[in-house]
């Protein structure tokens, strides 16, 4: 079994570009579902975003419908930390 540290990056998926550590995936993820119950309470999955820094690191975590499949996804895009725009080009699906 492979172990990974923090400090390692980690490609979780063979469709997404963005390379995160297991801890910036857990805090990801986290922050996710969070953000994705409190969209359900108030009613709003069409599109939504919602921005996270982890150290220096700036994401934006983009929770949407797909109607293709009839599910929720998730996707985490990095952020440039200079001009904040979002890199659609590196991405990462959490689910």
């Amino acid at each position: 079994m492979r172990k990974f540290t923090s400090s390692k990056p980690m490609n979780w998926g063979v469709d997404a570009t963005l390379d995160i550590t297991e801890y910036e995936h857990g805090y990801l993820m986290a922050v996710a579902e969070w953000f994705l119950d409190t969209l359900l309470n108030d009613g709003n999955i069409d599109d939504e975003w919602h921005g996270v820094t982890i150290n220096s690191k700036v994401f934006d975590i983009n929770i949407w419908y797909d109607e293709d499949i009839d599910a929720t996804r998730c996707t985490v895009y990095a952020v440039n930390s200079e001009t904040l725009q979002t890199d659609t080009s590196l991405y990462r699906s959490l689910w």
